[in-house]
C-alpha cells in the first residue's frame, strides 16, 4: 500500500482501496487480515527460494500500527486489561508473533535458518 493507517481487513483509507502485490492492486486481499497476507507471502517466497541463490527478505508488517484492528479470535483469547485499545494492541501483537513464528519454522524446515 502507498498510504499509512490503512484498515487491516478492508485495506482502505479514506474510502479508497490500496493494497498491492508488487505493482498491481490486489483486490483479492479484501477481507483478509494484512498480517496474515504478509506472513503467507513471506512463507511462499521462502518455500520457493533456490537455496543456491542469496535471499534478502524485508518484511515490514503493518502491525502494530494504527488503526487498532485485530482478528476476533486473537482478541478473545487474550486476557483483558480493562483498557480496550491496549487489549486490541495485544491481540495485534499476538497475531504478528504467530506470523513470525511461522516464518521462522519455514526457514528451519527449508534448512535456511542457520544460514
Amino acid at each position: 500500500y502507498y498510504t499509512g493507517a490503512e484498515h487491516y481487513f478492508e485495506h482502505t483509507r479514506d474510502k479508497f482501496f490500496d493494497f498491492r502485490q508488487n505493482m498491481n492492486i490486489n483486490f483479492k486481499a479484501k477481507g483478509t487480515y494484512s498480517t496474515d497476507l504478509f506472513t503467507r507471502e513471506a512463507v511462499k517466497i521462502i518455500k520457493h527460494h533456490n537455496k543456491r541463490d542469496p535471499l534478502f527478505l524485508y518484511l515490514p508488517f503493518q502491525a502494530v500500527h494504527a488503526p487498532l484492528e485485530a482478528p476476533k479470535l486473537d482478541y478473545e483469547k487474550n486476557s483483558k486489561t480493562g483498557i480496550p485499545p491496549r487489549d486490541i494492541y495485544r491481540a495485534m501483537l499476538s497475531r504478528m508473533d504467530s506470523g513470525v513464528a511461522e516464518i521462522v519454522q519455514t526457514l528451519k524446515d527449508k534448512g535456511e535458518w542457520d544460514n
